[in-house]
């Protein structure tokens, strides 16, 4: 190899390398992890796992009836997916929270049992006020639109700001401490 060609080859994977760290650098700036979480209901208390398998199995043991899941982008928390279903089995609510600087988009499935109707609605909240949720869609199991004649929504509490999330407290301490498994006697209400 020529000097000029070795020092021009040198330059390119000079270039290469430092582009493949300032890549890397950004990916991990931009990388996100999740804690799953579930309310142990004997105690009322939320343990939150870093590991999806070590949650499972647990959730398998318990069936608990309120479940959330906290994804952090960039060491924050980007989205809440918080699930309550009736003791009776008779519904499933899922409210998914999109974290944004200037609020919070909540999305909401509700899924009643007997009849398999799945209602998808939405709204925002900023600056912790609530506007009400619009519906999106309303559906049968078999795809078809559903009528919502006489359906009675079950009462699950819109959370107006991030200090309502008891398990993001459990999140930063396991953040913090590089727990993979933590437990708290917090209670969202």
């Amino acid at each position: 190899m020529l000097p000029s060609t070795r020092k021009t080859s040198m330059k390119l994977i000079n270039t290469i390398a430092a582009l493949l760290c300032i890549s890397t650098a950004a990916a991990a700036q931009t990388s996100s992890h999740s804690y799953s979480f579930l309310l142990r209901e004997v105690d009322q208390t939320w343990c939150g796992y870093s590991k999806e398998k070590a949650f499972q199995e647990m959730a398998e043991r318990l069936t608990p009836l309120e479940t959330a899941r906290v994804t952090y982008k960039s060491g924050k928390p980007s989205e809440i997916v918080y699930e309550v279903q009736a003791e009776s089995g008779d519904w499933i609510v899922v409210d998914t929270y999109s974290i944004r600087p200037s609020g919070m988009i909540l999305s909401r499935t509700t899924v009643f049992a007997q009849d398999g109707i799945r209602i998808v609605q939405k709204g925002n909240i900023a600056k912790g006020r609530k506007n009400p949720l619009s519906l999106v869609s309303a559906k049968n199991p078999d795809g078809t639109k559903a009528s919502l004649r006489g359906v009675v929504y079950p009462e699950v509490d819109i959370k107006n700001d991030l200090s309502q999330f008891p398990f993001l407290t459990i999140a930063a301490s396991m953040q913090k401490k590089g727990s993979q498994m933590l437990c708290g006697h917090l209670h969202p209400r």
